[in-house]
């Protein structure tokens, strides 16, 4: 799996050097290459539930779901300081972040649309 700034993917996919057979767009990026999207404050005020995914430094893929209000600043830190991601993407805040994951107990009552799922292949 990777997490791409949308520029970046667009240079890889003209070179030839990916072939996605899946991809979804949100934004902004957290972390890029190990590094706190420059835009983000430390002291900024605006905070919310937020939720993102991580390609991490040991190969992990780190999905998160904020269960109190963060900044993004803050929520970037977590992945890149905590988690170890290089690359991390928010994908939705607020009202949309739901989850469900019987196995922690934890099971949203939200309408969702777009998820995102882990499976366990039985080969």
């Amino acid at each position: 799996m990777q997490i791409t700034e949308s520029n970046a993917l667009n240079e890889q996919l003209n070179n030839g050097d990916v072939q996605p057979w899946y991809a979804t767009q949100s934004g902004p990026m957290l972390v890029i290459n190990d590094e706190i999207h420059p835009q983000f404050n430390p002291n900024s005020s605006s905070i919310k539930l937020r939720n993102g995914v991580g390609v991490c430094r040991d190969g992990s893929i780190q999905l998160v779901n904020s269960d109190e209000p963060v900044s993004f600043y803050q929520f970037a830190e977590l992945f890149k300081d905590e988690l170890g991601c290089s690359n991390a993407l928010f994908l939705d805040g607020g009202i949309a972040s739901a989850l469900y994951a019987p196995s922690i107990d934890k099971q949203d009552k939200k309408e969702m649309g777009v998820m995102i799922g882990l499976v366990e292949n039985k080969e």
